[in-house]
Formats: C-alpha cells, structure tokens, sequence
C-alpha cells in the first residue's frame, strides 16, 4: 500500500525543514510527498530542493496548488494560474500535480446543467495544458468521498473524470474521527471510480495514533492502492509511526 504525506507551506520554509522531512518519510517507508507551493517563483528554492534530494531517496514530490471556481464561474486559477502549474511541469521533475478544491462553491441546489460542464471543462483544460507539459504527469485530485454529495453539493463530477482520463489518481478526503464512516466513504468512492487508483484521506488526531491505525486498515479494506495523511506535522511523529505501521 502506497502511503503519502500532505504537507503544507509553512513546513518547507528552510533546507533544514526538507532535509528532516524527507528523513521522516523515507525512513517510515512514505514514498510520496503532496507539497503544498505558491505562484510564480514564490518557492522555487523549496520546490527545487525538495525535488533534487527526494529522488535521491526515493521519494515523489506532488506539487499541490488549490483550486476553486468563483460563483460567477470563473476559476481562483486564471490563465497566470495555470501558467504556474505549466512551469512547475516543465522546470521541475515532479511525480504530478495535485488540484484541491477543484469544484464549485457549495451550493443550495444542484445548479444547472451549464455549471456543471463548466467544472468539467475546466478540469479537462488544464489537464490537457499540463499534458503538453509533460505528457506522463501524474495529474491528482483531492475530492468529496461521497459521489452524490460531491455531485450535488458542487458539481464536483469527479468519477466522470476518472473515467475520461482527466485525472490518474483520486484522493477521497475521509476527514472523519469515526473509523466506521471513514471505511463507509471510501469504500463509496472506491465503488464509484473501480478502475482508477485511489489513496484514502485520512486525518491524523494528536495523541490517537491508534485511531490513525485502524484508519489505514479501513482504507486498505476499502480497495483504495494508498492513503494519504493530512498533514505532515515533525511535532507529531508518533502519528507518522501509526501512518506507517504495517
């Protein structure tokens, strides 16, 4: 079972927050890092220190930037936006890029069929931008676990997405203390996109790394191939010990 770590800005703000990152990982068998960067130029000095000394143990950097559509239709990624994931592609040798956010706000009613698409469109845009990139970029979205909820709530049609190819691998974002419901909506997800690889998301509770056991064994139940744990905290290596438990 492939296991990642999602890591927010501020935990690679010096060389010395990376190099204790990468040794946290790769010791524990964590394989891959989601990395959370900013615009253009803001962290090329992290990024680039990440990506050069994670192949050199073995680990994948993701680049993650977020992404959410305005109401008015418009994407918080414009066209400087996606621009920035392109040179992120094409500069650096990252496993992929990871979207978050990648829906519209959350509506009272389902929208019309013109939202929908737009999402959608939107989705295959940029994923074909960073394609001509870099053609075998591992394009990752995070999304709501539950399809209908994503669905409805909005517009977020990621299992149509999985099956026209827009993204490789989904990340159902589990964030429950209850391991049941947690297993539940991966086990959903799971169901709704059977062919496409799938880390479970999992939410990391201080001082409950038991808990955060049996979390990995309910995304491994599951069918999900990973799981992701949201976030990478040096504070809390208790929990990355749990995480990474066999």
């Amino acid at each position: 079972m492939r296991l990642a770590l999602w890591v927010v800005r501020d935990r690679i703000t010096t060389a010395r927050a990376i190099d204790d990152l990468l040794a946290d990982a790769a010791t524990r068998g964590i394989f891959d890092l989601v990395v959370q960067v900013g615009g253009r130029g803001d962290d090329d000095s992290s990024l680039d220190h990440l990506v050069r000394y994670g192949a050199a143990v073995g680990v994948r950097i993701h680049a993650h930037r977020d992404w959410l559509l305005r109401p008015d239709g418009a994407s918080t990624l414009d066209r400087a936006g996606d621009a920035d994931l392109e040179d992120i592609v094409a500069r650096y040798r990252v496993e992929g890029i990871n979207y978050d956010d990648v829906h519209h706000p959350p509506l009272t009613d389902a929208g019309g069929p013109d939202d929908r698409r737009h999402v959608t469109a939107l989705v295959r845009e940029v994923a074909a931008r960073l394609r001509r990139a870099r053609e075998h970029v591992v394009i990752s979205a995070n999304v709501f676990p539950d399809p209908d909820v994503a669905h409805d709530r909005v517009l977020q049609r990621w299992p149509e997405w999985a099956e026209m190819g827009l993204v490789d691998l989904l990340c159902p974002m589990a964030h429950r203390k209850d391991t049941r419901e947690v297993g539940r909506l991966l086990a959903l997800a799971r169901r709704a996109a059977p062919r496409t690889p799938m880390w479970g998301g999992l939410m990391g509770y201080a001082g409950e790394p038991e808990r955060l056991r049996e979390q990995v064994r309910a995304a491994r139940e599951s069918g999900c191939e990973g799981a992701i744990l949201f976030a990478y905290d040096p504070a809390q290596r208790d929990l990355l010990d749990a995480f990474a438990a066999p």
